[in-house]
């Protein structure tokens, strides 16, 4: 996801699922998008890094939950 220098996201967030059928794709897909935008704005990022946290990828695994 892209984000401005205010830590809100720019636009949306491109999100892909792998493995799993292609409804519990989706679901992830959905339920991920959800949680970032929830998030955003992120706040506290430090203004004089921007270039550093300007673009995140985030990688969510549910795997690690059970």
């Amino acid at each position: 996801m892209k984000l401005d220098q205010s830590g809100a996201i720019i636009g949306r967030p491109e999100v892909t699922a792998s493995g799993g059928s292609d409804a519990a794709r989706r679901t992830l897909e959905g339920s991920a998008l959800r949680a970032v935008m929830r998030s955003s704005p992120f706040k506290n990022l430090p203004a004089d890094k921007y270039d550093a946290w300007s673009e995140v990828v985030v990688n969510f695994d549910p795997s690690e939950l059970l």
